[in-house]
This record gives C-alpha cells, structure tokens and sequence, in this order.
C-alpha cells in the first residue's frame, strides 16, 4: 500500500479493512512503522477510533467494515482517488454475520466512485470455498496463491493433545506451567463464562493474566480497556493471555511461545454446533505462535469422545 501512495497528495489512496477493531489496530501500528519516514496520514476507522474529520483527511485507512460503512453512508470518504483496496482475514468477512454484506457494499462504492479501477487484495491463512463468490466478487480473474493444508502446519509449530477429564483440566494447567519454561502463552477457550474461570484460577495461582473474551457489549469493557488489556499482554507485563477467539486472527504478539486449545474450537452453521471441529479456526490459534520463523508449541485438552473424534479429524485434515 505504501508503494502505491502519493505522499504528496491529500486525499484518501488506500483501505484495508480487518473483521476486528484489535487488528485493524495492528494494521495501523504497522502501516504507520513501514512509513515512518513517508509523511503518510494513516488513521484507524473503528469504533473508538479517530473522528469523522480525520477520516476524510486520511490517505490511508484502516478500518473495520461497519464504521467504514456507516461514514460512506454519510458522504464523508471520498473514493475518487482511491488505489488500493485490502481485505485482511477474508475469510471472516464473509462467516461472521453482516460483516459479507458491508464488504460488499463498500468495495462496489470504492468502485463506483474511483478514477481509476482500484487494485483489490484479499489475505487469509484459511480460505475455506464459501469465500470464494466475495474474492470473484471483489478481484475478479485475480491471480491467486494457494497451499496445500497438509503445508499449513509449520514444522516450527510443534502440536500435541493431551487427554485431560475436565474436571482436572485446570490441574494439568498447573502442571504444564511449572514443568516448561514459557515466556508468553495464550490460553484459547470457547465460551466467555470458561475464560473467567480459567483466568480467575491462574490469577489465584499466581500467575499475571491478561483476559479479553466477547465483544464490547459482552465483556462490559470500553474500547480503551480492552486496548489497554492487549497492550498490557504485548509489552509482557503479563505472560498468560486467556482469550476467546476473537483474537484468534492475526494478532502477532513474537513472545508467544506456547499456545493452549482449553477447548476444542467447533463448528457452528446458523448457530447450530454441527459436531465437527473447525478447522480454520484451530490453524489461526496455532499460528499465534512461532511468528516470524520462531519455535513454537500447540497443546489441545482432549475431555471426551466427541474431543477424540475432532483431533482425529484434525489430524486427518492437515495431514
């Protein structure tokens, strides 16, 4: 994006758009690093974020669909000048609810209203087939660069499971974290109530825990808590982050050495849990760690029969 910028030039030049205020965040914490030198006007466009002045002056945004949406709604982004439109964790943009139509929405206004047909990019680790009418839809006759799943999993990431009952689940936490040396980990669980138990156990324990689950309105934390909460995760103040899969997507925190699935993550279609694991899903949380070629472990509590069958299917998956 930087290469296509016109610093010189006062008008917005580039979008990319992330299914979470806490990456479109990182995204712009990044842009802005890359360009220190550039004299660019990168602005975050989220809930929280900067305000509808700086939005229309920007000449890069990053931003998450709705807020995005909401001010092309009100005629305060110009697109006319617009080069370069990204679409980070594609996939998610088309699973979570609503988040596919005001994608689309917003890429045919970038159309619409640009001087020239702007360049489209869509990133994901998982590109699941349900993405592709969005990516025809947004690039089409893109070029596209695909692995293989049996290459996702980095030989730097080295994954276990281990057969737990659940009711000693949080035993063999203990015994986990007394008999590894660990710099950061991230404790992936699937429902908001287990987070609060898990993080209240390890706080207990003595171990510094930071906890971010569920939206905004769930968690009852403001934008800047929550901010605060990564940051405080980020800069190492504490080393165990237990979370729910929020930010299972694209947050790099480089410490991250071990992560834990306390809970399988399963597959929901229209609400409804299909009995199978998700896939995507645990590939996102294995890549929060080893980031940037470093080493890392994955360890996945196995509590049942069902749990058996979806590692088995994990396994089968990615090969």
């Amino acid at each position: 994006m930087l290469q296509r910028i016109n610093a010189e030039e006062q008008a917005l030049q580039g979008i990319v758009l992330s299914p979470t205020r806490e990456l479109a965040q990182q995204n712009q914490n990044v842009i802005c690093e890359l360009g220190q030198y550039m004299d660019v006007k990168v602005v975050l466009v989220s809930p929280g974020g900067c305000s509808d002045h700086e939005a229309a002056n920007a000449q890069i945004i990053s931003g998450t669909p709705g807020r995005v949406l909401e001010l092309c709604k009100q005629r305060k982004l110009d697109f006319k000048n617009c080069k370069i439109f990204v679409l980070d964790e594609a996939d998610a943009m088309v699973v979570e609810q609503g988040l596919g139509v005001q994608v689309r929405t917003i890429g045919q206004a970038i159309k619409k209203f640009a001087a020239v047909e702007p360049q489209s990019l869509l990133f994901s680790a998982t590109f699941p087939p349900k993405v592709s009418e969005l990516a025809e839809m947004m690039a089409p006759n893109a070029l596209k660069l695909t692995m293989k799943t049996e290459e996702l999993a980095l030989e730097s990431v080295k994954q276990y499971y281990r057969e737990t009952p659940e009711r000693e689940k949080m035993n063999v936490l203990g015994d986990l974290y007394s008999a590894l040396a660990i710099n950061q980990s991230i404790i992936f669980v699937n429902t908001t109530k287990t987070a609060m138990e898990v993080a209240t156990w390890m706080q207990t324990n003595g171990y510094g825990v930071t906890l971010l689950c569920g939206s905004q309105e769930k968690s009852g934390l403001t934008h800047e808590e929550r901010e605060k909460r990564l940051t405080e995760f980020r800069s190492g103040t504490t080393k165990v982050l237990v979370c729910t899969d929020i930010l299972s997507r694209g947050i790099d925190v480089p410490s991250v050495t071990m992560v834990i699935n306390y809970d399988i993550p399963q597959e929901y279609i229209t609400g409804r849990k299909t009995g199978r694991p998700d896939y995507e899903v645990y590939l996102h949380r294995a890549g929060r760690t080893a980031r940037f070629g470093l080493n890392g472990i994955v360890i996945t509590f196995v509590t049942n029969d069902e749990d058996k069958s979806s590692i088995e299917g994990i396994q089968q998956y990615y090969k």
